[in-house]
């Protein structure tokens, strides 16, 4: 079964340095990346995702990439039709009643137009999006992830 992803921004950092969302080393966020793209699975990009995925590609070009090398996310997973599914239509509102820290809501609107699986180092991000049925949208952590990715 193919998945459709939409990453938090932080996915990319972690993948790219090769960490985990306390700086320490792990691979997980890598292996979701390089999966993501090897078994055909899309990351769901709109123009402000696609924005500040290329803001945080852009700081981590200037820093050494021990792990996944920022032009890889950039050239295999952004820039590959078949790897990524541009939306295009208007964000939705976060519907009423629905706490989402403020920092994420972009992040969630996002979700909300097809509903893919949200992947986020975040547990504040993780519990809002999850505590909300009324989103109709399911937020993992990326060793979920990457478990799904593992499907081809």
């Amino acid at each position: 079964m193919k998945h459709r992803f939409l990453l938090d921004f932080n996915i990319i950092y972690h993948a790219v340095r090769g960490v985990d969302e306390h700086d320490e080393p792990d691979t997980t966020c890598t292996e979701l990346l390089l999966l993501i793209g090897r078994n055909c699975h899309t990351i769901v990009v709109n123009s402000y995702l696609f924005e500040q995925y290329l803001a945080r590609l852009n700081e981590l070009f200037h820093t050494k990439a021990p792990a996944l090398p920022p032009i890889y996310f950039l050239m295999q997973l952004l820039l590959k039709a078949e790897k990524f599914s541009q939306e295009t239509k208007e964000l939705p509102p976060i519907p009423q009643g629905v706490e989402i820290p403020r920092e994420d809501i972009q992040i969630v609107r996002s979700t909300l137009v097809s509903r893919p699986v949200l992947v986020a180092a975040d547990g504040e991000l993780r519990d809002a999006v999850n505590s909300s049925p009324i989103l109709g949208v399911r937020a993992v952590r990326p060793a979920e992830a990457l478990a799904l990715a593992h499907d081809s």
